[in-house]
């Protein structure tokens, strides 16, 4: 369903096949940043819109208290 790349040790690319109508024209590029991220590790960022594009597709309700639990 997706291809991996890593054109070189600071990027990690996943591509999802264009023969699957599920992961078409989907690119999600990790990158590796100490200066922003203040480690060693590939990180992967998008938006906050993205970000509930995504979880509406999986889940349609969402956990939200007016106040924390104790």
């Amino acid at each position: 369903m997706y291809q991996v790349l890593n054109p070189d040790e600071d990027t990690f690319i996943i591509k999802g096949w264009d023969h699957n109508p599920a992961t078409t024209c989907k690119i999600w590029y990790f990158v590796r940043d100490e200066e922003r991220y203040d480690d060693k590790l590939l990180h992967f960022t998008m938006s906050v819109n993205e970000a509930k594009c995504f979880a509406m597709t999986k889940e349609m309700i969402f956990y939200n208290p007016v106040e924390v639990p104790e």
